[in-house]
């Protein structure tokens, strides 16, 4: 975070490392999206038991 009197210098340098510290990040998406199964994912809530929500999980009425 910077703070306040920090230099231009100092604000682009800390810019430039919260750049280059995401770009392994977003490799690792894309190769987890890369191997994703759609089918598999929407068929998920067909497994959700429909029941009713447990009391402290409903929604409050109203």
């Amino acid at each position: 975070m910077i703070r306040y009197g920090a230099t231009l210098g100092q604000f682009v340098i800390a810019a430039l490392a919260d750049k280059l510290s995401a770009l392994p990040t977003e490799g690792l998406i894309e190769d987890r999206a890369s191997r994703a199964d759609l089918d598999r994912y929407r068929a998920i809530p067909a497994k959700v038991l429909n029941v009713p929500a447990v009391a402290q999980d409903a929604l409050p009425q109203g």
